[in-house]
């Protein structure tokens, strides 16, 4: 059986027209392969949607699908077994089709209900692609394991993960990950200043910004070069050689390795000091921002956790998690 042609074909496929627990079947008319239907949410999960004056709740879980036959990069490893791109988000249909909330109407949902719902826990959208796939060898669905699975599985399968990221456990769990994200953010962007400030390079951004650094992303910036004992370099590592120096002289004088016999004549011979700082001041150039490199892939890979273990994520990060790892 070949890849599906129209909407119908998948809604068929999928097997809910019949089910009760879903309304409001709504084809693409972009042209995509795909549909729409909504789920009103259960009564014993601790999210409580707004209701309208008659009582029936007017918020529901919208639920988009899409067949997506070019959604994998190529080489295809199985030809017949097609991507689908799921996802499902909180849904209010009288916010959808109206501009504001006109509280006399009696399909808006209440005043009342609307503050009592927002100090539930929302329910957060969640993305799904190459999670589920349509094996056209096989006529079934089936998930990432290779596992079978019917239309309703699917979708099932999908609503409960979305149901459950109510729980208040889960939700501080995934704002402290999202958390961690943003302080590594910052913690990198700390070091691409210092690099700036303190060698005059910086990092190339040109590829994903989650894949690592490599040794020839770091870029040489303009700058005035001096030169100390003959090295010449730029006037910025050589500032940040000279404090860098009396930083390490100054806390070996407080802690009294000053009086060693070692870093003594270190410190008085000027033929020792000289060959000291032409060892240690190119080590400080070269290796200072290959360090640096090395701390912001380190947080890089931790921000990459972060992301693949929080709903709050993009297509595009999951797309490209290979590349990113690799």
């Amino acid at each position: 059986m070949g890849p599906f042609q129209t909407a119908q074909e998948i809604r068929d496929a999928f097997g809910v027209m019949d089910d009760k627990s879903y309304e409001d079947f709504i084809v693409f008319t972009d042209g995509k392969p795909g549909f729409s239907i909504k789920r009103p949410y259960p009564p014993d999960i601790q999210f409580k949607p707004p209701i309208i004056k008659k009582g029936s709740p007017d918020t529901v879980a919208m639920i988009r699908v899409l067949y997506n036959p070019e959604g994998i990069a190529e080489p295809r490893l199985n030809l017949d077994r097609v991507p689908l791109w799921i996802d499902i988000s909180k849904h209010s249909k009288y916010d959808y089709s109206h501009f504001g909330y006109n509280f006399e109407d009696d399909n808006c949902p209440t005043q009342e209900s609307l503050a009592a719902s927002r100090l539930t826990p929302q329910p957060v959208d969640l993305r799904f692609l190459n999670h589920f796939f349509f094996d056209h060898s096989q006529n079934q669905f089936v998930n990432s394991a290779g596992q079978r699975m019917s239309g309703k599985d699917v979708l099932q399968a999908v609503f409960d993960q979305h149901c459950a990221t109510t729980r208040r456990t889960r939700q501080s769990v995934w704002r402290s990950i999202a958390q961690i994200d943003m302080l590594c953010n910052v913690i990198i962007h700390c070091l691409e200043w210092v690099l700036r400030f303190c060698f005059r390079k910086r990092l190339d951004h040109t590829r994903n910004p989650l894949s690592p650094f490599g040794k020839d992303d770091i870029v040489l910036l303009e700058a005035d070069s001096l030169e100390i004992f003959g090295y010449k370099t730029t006037k910025n590592v050589i500032l940040t050689y000279a404090f860098l120096v009396l930083v390490v002289y100054s806390g070996s004088f407080l802690m009294g390795l000053s009086k060693n016999a070692f870093l003594s004549s270190i410190w008085k011979h000027p033929l020792l000091t000289l060959c000291a700082t032409l060892v240690t001041l190119p080590l400080l150039e070269n290796g200072g921002p290959q360090v640096i490199r090395l701390l912001a892939n380190a947080l890089k890979k931790i921000r990459l956790w972060s992301i693949m273990h929080s709903p709050h994520y993009s297509e595009e990060d999951r797309t490209n998690e290979s590349s990113t790892t690799s």
